[in-house]
């Protein structure tokens, strides 16, 4: 171990040396390949500002977690370059640089990454004056790097859904513009991850982006931004929405005027309805659960595909009906996923006939799930697994890693707790009903029961895995779940021996 540390010790020097004396070019191609997820050391960091070189600069922009650092970096971009003897040509390279060298600060997604917070951003790094000038008057390039940037945090973009702080004088064509830029932030569809502290910091996005729907102008225009933004997004386990506020805001979309035929390229159906459908899915849950499959509403019948548990049948009927209107909706239906045979039937059944649109939001959603709960986050057919491999989908780790919280652990052990318990009970009651009578053995007690239990691994037959079984647990959907099943047949098993075992001594 201390040979490790000295060789990565004579490695580092070397390199700082290296990068000392090389070319800006090779320096800017080094950090670019060997810090690309992270900051180099500050030692290094600082004697590369010391070189001042523009190529040396850009590299250490996009990487640097030092806020000092990024901000002395960002004021250089913000120079103007006024000298009279400077050419023409050299002042719009000097510009063109100058925009590349912001764009790649407000693209570092390492300087915040741990303490994602607005001051962290606006006040510490941009300063309140350019902040307003990113959004009052930044480029498109500028607007995407800052909005889609996962560390500038969650109140930055609530305060731009409810239209609060400097979003509130903000015109609504310039407002639009950000909120596309916004729909490729990760904090959208990050839930309870390395970009969210807690659950309620996702809630708070969940809930203003549902407040973008009650305020935003009913127009074409807003319809793109609004879908773009719905697309990646998650149904938290929260309390839903109230019913009479999605039918409001489910009426204030249906008015939306739309010039021309545009369908939506993602489920074939034409925008409103479109748009509608995926407010559906992702707030209307409680609006599902009073309505069916035969609702006459389909933004209705959406939301009762996303929230409802549905048989076979059923998810047949759906199917039928309504098509990629379904399966959009459906892929946010947790109860789909989380039952390994209904999950089977959606792969093979209607998930194959989808568009890759579909095939890549199923992708995702595993995804999710799977940093949520114990989850088998891979296709469970063979058919989709063909496909994906295909398409080039690269397999998430399968490694059976449950998660629950502690409350969930803690049961699970009182469940194993109980069965063992169980076991020297049952074995202890059937000796002492049947062997002590009948061959004048010594009565035996329910702890050295428990005891004799484990080795000789008593009802063995209650807990041994079918073939079937087996692959239902390499596969499995949620192992816990079936682990939690199996326990709960062997406890059965145990009380129907006894109960057996307590009529027949009668006999005796």
């Amino acid at each position: 171990m201390h040979s490790e540390v000295i060789t990565k010790w004579k490695e580092e020097q070397i390199s700082n040396s290296y990068l000392s004396y090389a070319s800006p070019q090779d320096v800017f191609r080094y950090i670019n390949e060997v810090f690309v997820d992270h900051s180099p050391n500050n030692d290094l960091e600082r004697m590369l500002l010391a070189r001042d070189e523009p190529l040396v600069d850009l590299a250490i922009a996009a990487v640097t977690s030092s806020r000092e650092t990024l901000a002395t970096i960002y004021k250089k971009a913000r120079a103007t370059n006024s000298e009279k003897e400077k050419s023409l040509r050299e002042s719009q390279i000097s510009q063109e640089y100058a925009s590349g060298l912001r764009v790649a600060c407000l693209s570092n997604a390492n300087v915040g990454k741990w303490s994602l917070t607005k001051k962290n951003w606006i006040e510490n790094i941009l300063g309140e004056d350019e902040y307003a000038r990113i959004v009052l008057e930044g480029g498109d390039v500028e607007i995407l790097a800052l909005f889609s940037n996962p560390t500038l945090g969650q109140s930055v973009l609530n305060e731009l859904y409810l239209k609060e702080g400097i979003f509130s004088s903000v015109s609504e064509s310039r407002r639009i513009s950000i909120v596309s830029a916004a729909s490729h932030n990760p904090l959208l569809s990050s839930w309870e991850s390395e970009r969210h502290s807690k659950a309620s910091d996702y809630q708070k996005v969940y809930d203003a982006v549902f407040g973008l729907l009650q305020n935003a102008q009913v127009s074409e225009k807003w319809i793109h931004p609004i879908i773009s933004t719905l697309d990646p997004m998650l149904r938290p386990q929260s309390p839903p929405k109230e019913s009479q506020a999605v039918l409001e805001v489910f009426a204030r979309w249906e008015k939306c005027e739309i010039e021309g035929s545009h369908d939506d390229y993602q489920t074939s159906l034409p925008l409103r309805e479109a748009l509608l459908c995926r407010i559906a899915s992702l707030y209307g849950f409680s609006v599902g659960l009073k309505s069916n499959i035969d609702h006459p509403d389909l933004a209705s019948r959406c939301a009762h595909y996303a929230s409802v548990k549905m048989s076979k049948a059923q998810m047949k009927a759906g199917m039928d009906r309504d098509g990629y209107a379904y399966l959009a909706a459906v892929l946010f239906n947790d109860h789909i996923f989380l039952d390994f045979k209904l999950r089977m039937y959606f792969e093979t059944e209607q998930l194959c006939i989808g568009e890759s649109y579909h095939l890549d939001k199923y992708h995702e959603r595993c995804q999710q799930l799977s940093k949520k709960r114990s989850f088998y986050p891979n296709p469970v057919s063979n058919e989709l697994r063909q496909t994906f491999e295909a398409r080039g989908v690269k397999k998430i780790d399968n490694r059976f890693s449950p998660k629950m919280d502690f409350g969930g652990w803690c049961r699970m052990l009182f469940f194993f707790v109980l069965l063992c318990v169980l076991r020297g009970w049952a074995l202890s009651t059937l000796w002492n009903w049947f062997a002590v009578p009948t061959f004048s053995l010594p009565q035996l007690g329910t702890i050295a029961a428990i005891g004799l239990a484990l080795p000789i691994g008593i009802f063995r037959g209650a807990h041994e895995i079918s073939e079937g079984e087996k692959l239902k647990l390499e596969q499995a959907v949620d192992p816990l779940g079936l682990i939690s099943d199996k326990l709960s047949k062997e406890v059965s098993a145990i009380l129907g021996c006894v109960s057996t075992g307590w009529l027949v001594h009668f006999f005796i």
